[in-house]
């Protein structure tokens, strides 16, 4: 008998398991270069790197779905609402990149406004 309760570990089979270690796995071959985009985009999202990509998995199908049932609904529009949602969020991830690139390469510093409303 195995019972799961999050984040916390539980005993099956006389064994001690984490809920990642009956989790279905599945190794991907990526092109050169791919692993470290999403390390760096993951950490600017604050998240692993396999919450990252199956964060971006969640959101692609869901995506599909979406423009898929507004071509079925003969919503057009709305499929073309939801693909300009997909790419707001891809090109948020890829701003903040670029922000902290600026920041720790010392081309964008942060400044602080003095209030200048008489007080």
């Amino acid at each position: 008998m195995s019972i799961l309760v999050a984040n916390q570990y539980y005993w099956f089979m006389g064994k001690i398991k984490y809920p990642s270690d009956v989790q279905d796995r599945f190794q991907v071959r990526m092109p050169s270069g791919l692993r470290d985009k999403i390390a760096k985009i993951a950490e600017a999202n604050g998240r692993s790197m396999n919450s990252e990509i199956v964060s971006r998995l969640e959101q692609s199908l869901t995506m599909d779905e979406k423009v898929r049932e507004s071509i079925k609904n003969d919503d057009p529009l709305q499929g073309i609402v939801t693909i300009c949602e997909g790419i707001i969020r891809g090109a948020s991830a890829a701003a903040m990149l670029a922000l902290d690139a600026g920041i720790k390469s010392g081309q964008v510093k942060i400044v602080e406004e003095e209030d200048d409303q008489p007080e």
